[in-house]
C-alpha cells in the first residue's frame, strides 16, 4: 500500500489588516490624476479618505485636519510639491510626504 506524506503547511504572513481609514492630503491640480492615486491605494485594500487642494491657502487649511500622509504633484501653477514640503517642514508635524510627478528631470529629483 502506498502512503503519501503531505508537505508541512507553511505559515505565510498575511497582508496587514488596516484598521482605520488612511487620511490623504493630495496637492494636485488635475482631478483625474488625484482619482488614479486614490484608486491605487484602494486597490491595496485601504479605506481612504482624501482632500485635494491646489493652493497654498487650501494646503495650510487642510493640514489642520492632521492627514496621515501628503501626496504632492511636483508642479502646480502658482504652487507645487516643493513649496508644500517647505511649509510642512516649518510645522511641528511628522506627516510623511511623497512627491510625485511625471514631468521632472532626474536632476530635479
Amino acid at each position: 500500500s502506498l502512503t503519501m506524506q503531505m508537505p508541512a503547511q507553511r505559515d505565510y504572513p498575511a497582508k496587514p489588516a488596516f484598521t482605520r481609514r488612511l487620511r490623504v492630503l493630495l496637492v494636485e491640480d488635475q482631478p483625474a490624476d488625484a482619482e488614479l492615486l486614490i484608486l491605487a491605494l484602494k486597490d491595496e485594500g485601504r479605506e481612504v479618505t482624501f482632500r485635494r487642494v491646489e493652493s497654498e491657502t487650501e494646503f495650510r487649511q487642510a493640514l489642520d485636519d492632521n492627514p496621515d500622509v501628503v501626496l504632492a504633484d511636483y508642479h502646480i501653477p502658482g504652487f507645487g510639491g516643493m513649496r508644500a514640503l517647505g511649509i510642512l517642514r516649518e510645522l511641528p508635524m511628522d506627516t510623511p510626504f511623497i512627491l510625485a510627478s511625471g514631468t521632472i528631470t532626474e536632476q530635479q529629483a
